[in-house]
């Protein structure tokens, strides 16, 4: 079952203090895995052949922070369906280089939706402020904007208001490459 109300597919009691890795089922971690991970390389896969007709063509892939070097969480099959769909997107990039689509995974931290800010509110969910939708929606524009001969992975946006532990978007032209900051 989800945690609480959120979008999202994770173990039983994910993100609680309820949880406990001993207690996840192979059902509740082959359905993340399938969900988080399989899914979107399977559809990767099934679309390609209409991306190409596109001008630009781009798969965008929604990550996680625990799917960051050194970011995990207790959530073992949450975090590695994270991980595991950053290495999806640097393998689809390579796959699809000659057919021209680019592939960009983005890995947010808590999303500004209505029941995010609700649990942050209410203290059930640690990790202080929410992105506002508009900052994610802004980040996928202009990862469309983009041609599909660069690469783009998009970190978490850095706040002035909390300390600094997340870092600005960057742009390499390859997937793998060191990235240079892009100017605000």
């Amino acid at each position: 079952m989800p945690c609480s109300t959120w979008a999202g597919t994770w173990e039983t009691n994910a993100f609680t203090q309820d949880f406990d890795f001993l207690s996840s089922t192979d059902e509740d971690m082959r359905r993340v895995l399938d969900v988080n991970l399989l899914a979107p390389i399977r559809l990767a896969q099934g679309l390609a052949g209409t991306l190409t007709k596109a001008r630009s063509p781009r798969i965008v892939l929604m990550g996680a922070l625990s799917g960051l070097p050194n970011r995990a969480t207790a959530e073992v099959a949450n975090t590695a369906s994270k991980t595991g769909l950053l290495g999806a997107a640097q393998a689809l990039a390579l796959a699809f280089k000659s057919r021209g689509i680019g592939c960009t995974v983005i890995n947010p931290g808590n999303v500004a939706t209505p029941e995010v800010v609700s649990e942050l509110e209410q203290g059930v969910l640690a990790g202080g402020e929410a992105i506002p939708m508009s900052d994610l929606l802004a980040c996928i524009d202009f990862v469309l904007s983009m041609s599909s001969v660069t690469d783009v992975v998009i970190l978490p946006p850095y706040s002035r208001t909390r300390p600094i532990r997340n870092v600005a978007p960057v742009v390499g032209g390859e997937l793998g490459e060191v990235a240079r900051p892009v100017a605000a």
